[in-house]
């Protein structure tokens, strides 16, 4: 309520750490949305809502794996709207295979 009457706008990109049963354990703010509050709100939001198909390794057993998410913050629906989008897909790799 506070962040809705101060008008509070902006983005919060995160990071979530999902663990091997595809559960969020984990999420840093990777780019602050310059409030504190609305950046805490957006990790709360991510790690309650997320679910995700656990991660599997090359061996094909449970992994930990990562997500990267975007929330912005707008009162006015037009600057919602014309928000960029981001990379659908993203891979990390630890290790080359031999």
């Amino acid at each position: 309520v506070q962040a809705f009457e101060r008008r509070w706008e902006g983005a919060t990109a995160f990071q979530l750490t999902i663990d091997p049963a595809g559960q969020p354990v984990g999420c840093v703010v990777e780019a602050s949305s310059g409030h504190a509050m609305l950046d805490r709100r957006a990790c709360a939001i991510a790690t309650k809502r997320a679910r995700f198909v656990p991660a599997r390794s090359a061996a094909g057993t449970p992994a930990f794996g990562v997500y990267r998410g975007k929330i912005r913050w707008a009162m006015d629906p037009e600057l919602y709207a014309q928000s960029e989008v981001g990379p659908d897909f993203e891979v990390s790799i630890n290790k080359l295979p031999d």
